[in-house]
């Protein structure tokens, strides 16, 4: 789990798996302090998806849909789940990009050869 960046938990049965919803929790924490992108939880199972619209966590434990929706995104088909991945992977790199954007301008800003941009005014 520490090698990655983003979690795509699988969610089907009759009940989330002890072990994924411990990595649930795990992972939705370090979303929460910045240092993982998110929890993807996907679910395909048809006992679940009947009750989809009856409540917000759809009939999962409370628990385990309140880390992945406070960390992510609980989707309802493999499309989606891809979809999701794809979504969060073009976060991450305008995220890298503008750090990196971001470091640059400091250590322009702090070098003393600076000199801060002209100002253009319209004619």
């Amino acid at each position: 789990m520490r090698s990655c960046d983003l979690l795509l938990a699988w969610l089907d049965g009759a009940m989330v798996d002890d072990g994924t919803a411990a990595e649930i929790g795990i992972f939705s924490e370090w979303v929460r302090l910045g240092e993982k992108l998110a929890v993807i939880g996907c679910c395909t199972d048809l006992r679940q998806i009947r009750r989809r619209g009856l409540a917000a966590h759809a009939g999962l434990n409370l628990f385990v849909a309140g880390a992945i929706q406070s960390a992510g995104v609980l989707v309802w088909s493999i499309d989606d789940a891809i979809a999701s991945v794809k979504k969060f992977g073009e976060l991450a790199r305008f995220k890298t990009a503008c750090a990196v954007v971001n470091s640059i301008r400091q250590s322009c800003v702090s070098h003393p050869a600076y000199l801060p941009p002209p100002i253009l005014l319209p004619m």
